[in-house]
């Protein structure tokens, strides 16, 4: 089975960057004492058809089944990331908080107030050690646990010099171990730098997802 579709808790990671005559030195990563607000929007497009023998492609359409299955959704998730102080040894804390996490009904489908605790450097993506949640059940806090942590260990972004209206895509592999099922996927995310002030890059970020479960 095979989908296209839009990760929806995935965190896009912020960016530190030096700016001289509006070229942008992008350098993906976390600074220290920095606060970062983040709203993501994602859509996703689920589309699965079914094959077999005559008979049971009969009996699903007898039954109302559409072949192939199309499911959209949309998700909208709001989140807060701290960090703290750099150690002697280049570490610093980072807390992310989810303020909202909603589908495209409104139903919440991670609670607010959620929270995990890491610690990154300047140079790497955050590595997180605990999650702390009201209402979750422990296999599903588990889950957003491993997938967040899973799309940290596995998102490389390379060192870029860009000017306004430049882009560039990156292309990632991903693997989740999700209830016992694999889902192995192609993240591919195209970055457009559209303005650069004193001390803000502005990008229109486009993610694509194609996936595989088995």
């Amino acid at each position: 089975m095979k989908k296209s579709f839009l990760l929806f808790f995935i965190i896009i990671p912020f960016f530190n960057y030096g700016q001289s005559n509006e070229i942008l030195d992008f350098k993906p990563g976390y600074s220290p004492e920095t606060i970062y607000n983040q709203t993501v929007i994602n859509s996703s497009d689920y589309e699965m058809t079914y094959s077999g023998s005559e008979n049971l492609l009969k009996m699903l359409k007898e039954n109302g089944t559409e072949n192939p299955v199309k499911i959209k959704n949309l998700f909208n998730v709001e989140t807060v990331s701290k960090t703290g102080k750099i150690g002697k040894d280049g570490n610093f804390p980072i807390t992310i908080k989810y303020i909202k996490a909603s589908d495209k009904d409104g139903k919440s489908v991670i609670p607010s107030g959620t929270l995990l605790f890491g610690n990154t450097t300047l140079s790497s993506m955050p590595k997180l050690d605990s999650i702390v949640g009201t209402g979750m059940e422990e296999n599903f806090k588990k889950s957003i646990f491993q997938m967040v942590q899973s799309t940290f260990n596995q998102l490389a972004l390379p060192e870029k010099k860009l000017k306004v209206g430049e882009s560039f895509s990156q292309e990632s592999p991903l693997k989740l171990p999700i209830g016992g099922i694999n889902i192995e996927m192609i993240i591919t995310t195209t970055y457009n730098l559209k303005s650069i002030t004193a001390k803000s890059a502005f990008f229109d970020i486009v993610q694509s997802i194609f996936n595989e479960i088995y």
